[in-house]
């Protein structure tokens, strides 16, 4: 547990909620398309790659602000 995290990447709660939510989201509707695709492979042929390709784009440019932060504070 860390109390000071929100102060510690710059965030307030409802930006860090928002990118949370959304991320968790994102990553609930490929798990579950995923596995629809795992069960009937005709069906979303291309969508898990398609929405992990833009969770990852979406996360990379967070990751990279929040990374940039904690090294401008010397936090790992």
């Amino acid at each position: 547990m860390n109390p000071k995290h929100l102060s510690q990447v710059e965030e307030t709660y409802f930006e860090h909620f928002k990118f949370a939510m959304w991320a968790g989201l994102v990553m609930l509707l490929l798990g579950i398309v995923s596995i629809i695709h795992a069960i009937f492979p005709f069906l979303f042929s291309r969508t898990p790659d398609k929405i992990f390709k833009y969770f990852q784009e979406k996360s990379n440019d967070r990751i990279t602000r929040v990374n940039e932060t904690l090294k401008r504070k010397n936090i790992e």
